[in-house]
C-alpha cells in the first residue's frame, strides 16, 4: 500500500525533476492510480543515489503497456546501483500488475 501524497504526472515529474533530464517523460496513458506508486519508485531512487550517481540517472519513458507499468531509465553508474535500480523498478511494476486496478484493461475483460 502506497502511503504517498496524490500528485499528478505534471506534479511528479516537477517534484523529482533532476529524474528527468530528457524532458518530461510520464506519458499519458499512465492511470492516476498509479502515480502514488510512481512518486514510492521515484523517492527510492532519491533516496539510494547519491547526488554524484544522480547526474547519471534519468527517465527515458514511462508509460502503460498492455495494461502494465514500464519505465525506461538511462543509469550509467556501478553495476551494483543499476542492480538496485532494476530491483526498484521491476517492484513497482509488480506492484502495479498485483494490486492495482487495470483501468484499460477492463473493456478486453471475457466475463463482460
Amino acid at each position: 500500500m502506497s502511503t504517498s501524497p496524490m500528485m499528478t504526472a505534471e506534479e511528479l515529474m516537477e517534484r523529482f525533476s533532476w529524474q528527468f533530464k530528457a524532458g518530461p517523460r510520464i506519458c499519458g496513458s499512465v492511470p492516476p492510480s498509479w502515480n502514488g506508486v510512481l512518486f514510492d519508485l521515484m523517492l527510492a531512487v532519491e533516496n539510494f543515489l547519491s547526488p554524484d550517481e544522480q547526474e547519471r540517472f534519468w527517465w527515458t519513458d514511462i508509460k502503460e503497456k498492455r495494461g502494465e507499468l514500464r519505465a525506461y531509465y538511462v543509469n550509467d553508474n556501478e553495476e551494483d546501483k543499476e542492480r538496485e535500480v532494476a530491483s526498484l523498478v521491476e517492484h513497482a511494476e509488480n506492484r502495479v500488475e498485483q494490486t492495482l486496478p487495470k483501468e484499460g484493461m477492463r473493456l478486453f475483460s471475457p466475463y463482460r
